[in-house]
């Protein structure tokens, strides 16, 4: 599989139709990176797919920013990859407050979040 570099962190489609997204380790995303990272996703998604986003090193997430990722139309399904406790709290923010458009789960697993989203793929 090929990574391709976006802002804030690197994306791949794999064979099975997943688009995997890993942020970058220490980021902290406001409304603008999450402006720049959904126009990457719009750019390397052209249709809604299942989507793992590994934010297992993300330090926050503004409100903002939140909203914006929340209200994005480039997920089919969201499992969201989870292992710190600061990576928890983001994703129970964003399952909690922005009742996400999609199908979205947190998982500490990446085989279970794999696993959840073969249901997804076409």
């Amino acid at each position: 599989m090929d990574w391709v570099k976006i802002p804030s962190g690197s994306l791949c489609r794999e064979p099975s139709g997943v688009v995997h997204l890993r942020i970058d380790p220490d980021a902290r995303l406001n409304a603008e990176d999450a402006s720049d990272l959904i126009a990457a996703l719009d750019a390397f998604i052209p249709t809604p797919a299942p989507f793992l986003a590994d934010i297992t090193g993300v330090t926050w997430v503004d409100r903002n920013a939140r909203d914006q990722i929340a209200s994005a139309h480039y997920a089919r399904a969201r499992a969201i990859l989870v292992r710190d406790s600061a990576s928890k709290v983001i994703a129970q923010l964003f399952e909690n407050l922005h009742n996400p458009e999609v199908e979205t789960r947190t998982f500490t697993n990446e085989a279970a979040a794999r696993e959840w989203l073969e249901d997804f793929v076409d």
